[in-house]
């Protein structure tokens, strides 16, 4: 994360700036080199063969992106392959994999192995995002050079926001922003730096490790509000750094998706992810949810719907459990938000179900009603939080400290 913080980012937006603004002949290629090379120069390894060998498949996974596109299974699901292959090395072989496996390899010199491994995650949401929409048509011609630069996109390489291809090729291509957009970019990155050197800082300070851990004996409200100063602490940091992804990424001239709208105050939890992690929560819909969904209604029927929705929904939540590690911590915060989004879809339905549609926009719009589901929404994702900031050790010695 320092990477956004270092001279050398400064000078990577300055360069492209120049790339954009001045350059008109071959400004692409120019923006496909700047982008490799500071992407291996931020999050690759030390060994030039390992960003060569990375480089090759993701430039594999475009020429099956665009020639193995028929309709045989075999070519229809092969340009799925490197990304499935990125998040199966993620998921199962994390960051202690190259710390307790590195014995059957080469000593392979990776200055940060967690932005390394981390860097898959993405890279393989961001590849399979652009094949899914090479195959609908939404993106008719790309060349290879614009392919590998939205891949190797430097800004968006460690933590997304996962940015749709389309969205990249058009803001490349249209003409650059007005001037007087530069000052409101600007005022992003500091708004965003701003909340992760200060605000960030200050919450973290109120969380578990320093506030719980103390040697001192605590009552269970303190378990409660160590919990909402993790939780605010998460969404400061993580949208303090979106922030400065989309004001640096707008300076170039590329436009990037919106990660977060405010889930602090989420009326439900199905609110709660239409607001948190934007991209992850529409790139798991588009590309898990409906495709499951459909594929086991044309199995079973549209009278088990509602059924294969929870199912499709638990699914999803034990996906984003895993993809954050293989401690049970992780799982069980999964569990949790499936169950949240589970309780909320089967409530939905009964409300349809025995209340009329006026009493259901008067229950809407009540201001009551809105305050105490807000509150019980935002004491729940606390509990999640919990479960996300500690290990299953940490939970058990809140037993112990906590009276």
């Amino acid at each position: 994360m320092e990477v956004f913080f270092h001279i050398e980012y400064v000078i990577y937006i300055i360069i492209c700036c120049l790339i954009r603004y001045r350059i008109k002949k071959h400004r692409s290629t120019f923006f496909f080199i700047i982008n490799i090379f500071f992407f291996f120069r931020f999050f690759g390894s030390e060994w030039m063969i390992v960003n060569v060998a990375y480089f090759m498949i993701v430039a594999f996974h475009y020429f099956s992106c665009i020639h193995l596109n028929s309709e045989k299974f075999f070519s229809k699901y092969w340009s799925f392959f490197i990304p499935v292959l990125f998040l199966i090395l993620l998921t199962f072989f994390p960051v202690s994999w190259y710390k307790h496996f590195s014995f059957l390899l080469p000593k392979i010199p990776i200055s940060n192995p967690v932005i390394f491994f981390t860097g898959f995650s993405y890279m393989a949401f961001r590849l399979t995002s652009a094949a899914i929409e090479i195959k609908c048509g939404r993106v008719n011609k790309i060349s290879f050079i614009d392919f590998m630069s939205f891949a190797f996109f430097v800004p968006t390489g460690l933590i997304g926001p996962i940015n749709p291809i389309s969205n990249y090729i058009s803001s490349f291509n249209n003409k650059m922003y007005d001037f007087s957009d530069i000052l409101g970019f600007i005022l992003r990155i500091l708004y965003g730096s701003t909340k992760i050197l200060f605000l960030g800082t200050i919450f973290q300070k109120m969380s578990f490790d320093s506030f719980l851990f103390d040697g001192l004996p605590h009552h269970y409200i303190d378990l409660y509000i160590s919990g909402i100063f993790f939780y605010v602490y998460l969404y400061i940091n993580f949208s303090g750094f979106c922030d400065i992804v989309i004001g640096t990424s707008g300076l170039i001239g590329i436009k990037v998706s919106e990660n977060f709208e405010n889930p602090l105050v989420a009326r439900n939890i199905k609110e709660f992810w239409n607001r948190w992690h934007l991209t992850l929560s529409h790139f798991l819909r588009d590309t898990l949810f409906t495709h499951v969904t459909l594929l086991l209604t044309r199995y079973f029927g549209t009278k088990y719907i509602n059924h294969i929705i929870s199912f499709s929904i638990l699914l999803v939540f034990l996906l984003i459990g895993l993809w954050h590690g293989t401690k049970l911590n992780y799982l069980l915060f999964g569990l949790a938000h499936a169950f949240g989004m589970i309780t909320h879809h089967y409530y939905t339905l009964l409300i349809k179900k025995y209340i009329s549609k006026e009493k259901i926009n008067k229950y809407n719009k009540s201001l009551f009603i809105r305050i105490i589901s807000t509150v019980i929404t935002f004491s729940y994702v606390v509990f999640t939080m919990i479960l996300f900031g500690n290990d299953i050790s940490k939970l058990l010695n809140f037993l112990i400290i906590i009276r």
